[in-house]
């Protein structure tokens, strides 16, 4: 038998691509069916909100003018639009730099999504046009990343079993689960700094989303089974730091830095 393959968490992205062929949305053609009833909930409650007087949909998808119009007409018919397999429907930074399509099934069976709306969502998924933040709270709801923490950190705990976890999830998607309550045999972490001339440091913030998804994609296409295959990626300057990460604790962390 082979390795066991790791698990990666990914962010969606606020940007989606248009359209769709396949079908609209029906229980039971994604992954972790058991979060079908939860779907549906925050799919209903996320219409009911748009329909409510006074709603102020630009708070809670992050979005003005053409862009907030585009995203209210999609989120009205997030049931009845057609659906995309999940790596192509995501079109931000963070699965740009992933390139999913270009790594096939096999290998991008081993990415999870956490989504406001959706969940968990693998790539190949079947999604349709919306957009909703994790931090975003619905009425009848509340917080969404709090909502949806029980039955994602089951979900999650199901599938990691003794895997190693890969987690590239921002602070917003990382408050849904809760790593404590999973076996995991492993879970690494990931941070970028920049280091200035005069020595001061400061934490990526922006850029950090491409450079998760280059080192997704990285770990994707060296069949990455273990926290030790962060030594071997590099991109734009950042390097990791030995002395300021640590990859063999089950709670690992990496830090990659980039010198001026």
């Amino acid at each position: 038998m082979g390795a066991v393959r790791p698990l990666i968490l990914l962010p969606p992205s606020e940007g989606k691509a248009p359209g769709g062929r396949g079908g609209p949305w029906a229980a039971g053609r994604m992954n972790h069916p058991g979060l079908d009833p939860i779907r549906v909930k925050v799919c209903d409650a996320l219409v009911a909100y748009l329909d409510t007087p006074g709603a102020d949909p630009g708070k809670l998808m992050g979005a003005s003018g053409p862009t907030l119009e585009a995203a209210v007409a999609a989120n009205r018919a997030v049931l009845s639009s057609p659906t995309m397999p999940a790596y192509r429907r995501y079109s931000g930074v963070v699965h740009q730099a992933a390139d999913l399509a270009a790594v096939g099934a096999r290998r991008r069976s081993q990415v999870r999504i956490l989504s406001g709306l959706w969940g968990l969502v693998a790539a190949d998924d079947p999604v349709p046009a919306y957009r909703l933040k994790m931090s975003a709270s619905l009425p009848g709801v509340g917080r969404l990343a709090s909502f949806w923490r029980s039955a994602l950190t089951e979900e999650i705990a199901a599938i990691a079993g003794r895997r190693v976890i890969f987690d590239l999830l921002p602070q917003e998607h990382a408050a849904a689960w809760e790593p404590a309550r999973v076996a995991y045999a492993q879970r690494l972490t990931v941070r970028f700094v920049e280091e200035r001339p005069d020595g001061t440091r400061m934490v990526v913030s922006h850029n950090a989303k491409a450079l998760k998804g280059q080192l997704a994609r990285h770990l994707l296409e060296s069949d990455a089974s273990a926290p030790a295959a962060v030594r071997s990626f590099t991109v734009d300057g950042y390097q990791l730091e030995p002395g300021e990460s640590d990859l063999a604790e089950r709670d690992a962390w990496a830090t990659f830095v980039r010198r001026r």
